[in-house]
């Protein structure tokens, strides 16, 4: 694997300056993750900032019957809300953050946010903007939750996914969709075979190709 250094600034080279890149690269830590890896789990502190190097994230919500639903997904580049949120207090975390993919993610110790903030303008830019994007993504979630038809949730759902992956054939089973949405297995698979009928997706085993992206 490459050296910290190398691996910021390959990813956000374009943004950060190399006095922000040495800083990050020296009190931060540099972590492999594996596909379905918890990251974060809600209930239990979590003391770092993550920044995604490579691969992409799910920010899952669970409700109190134990059902999950997905809020929104993060892809290489992006940075973990939740983690700047619990920077400024001790507390547990309210979501879990889940591998989607692969990957490789940095972690800041939150410790240094108020000098991040404070000494490199760069940063501070990242930051409001990626506060800017993670409330217009809670925006459309609470749109899909309040205002749309489960299948057009769902639809929502598998082009949101597509968009993260960079593909339109995304490999996941009818009940790992289920499950996201919190609904049932039967549901999604009679609304899987509608959409196929409509022309908008194309099904095969564990597997789906959006043809309308």
């Amino acid at each position: 694997m490459q050296n910290a250094y190398d691996l910021i600034k390959q990813r956000f080279g374009h943004q950060f300056s190399d006095e922000l890149m040495e800083f990050l690269a020296k009190e931060s830590l540099v972590l492999p993750v594996i596909k379905g890896q918890k990251i974060i789990k809600k209930g239990v502190p979590f003391n770092y900032m993550i920044l995604i190097l490579s691969g992409t994230m799910k920010v899952m919500r669970t409700a109190p019957d134990g059902s999950e639903h997905v809020l929104f997904y993060l892809k290489s580049g992006d940075a973990c809300s939740e983690t700047f949120t619990l920077c400024d207090e001790e507390g547990s975390s309210e979501v879990d953050l889940v591998a989607e993919q692969e990957g490789v993610i940095l972690l800041i110790p939150q410790k240094l946010m108020k000098t991040l903030m404070s000494n490199y303008s760069d940063w501070r830019e990242f930051v409001l903007k990626k506060f800017g994007e993670r409330i217009r993504e809670f925006l459309h979630t609470l749109d899909s939750i309040t205002f749309k038809n489960l299948d057009e949730r769902l639809l929502k759902y598998l082009k949101d996914k597509a968009r993260v992956l960079n593909s339109n054939v995304i490999n996941i089973t009818h009940q790992n969709i289920a499950n996201d949405l919190a609904t049932s297995r039967v549901v999604i698979s009679r609304l899987l075979k509608m959409l196929e009928r409509k022309g908008v997706l194309k099904l095969s085993r564990n597997k789906i190709e959006l043809l309308d992206v």
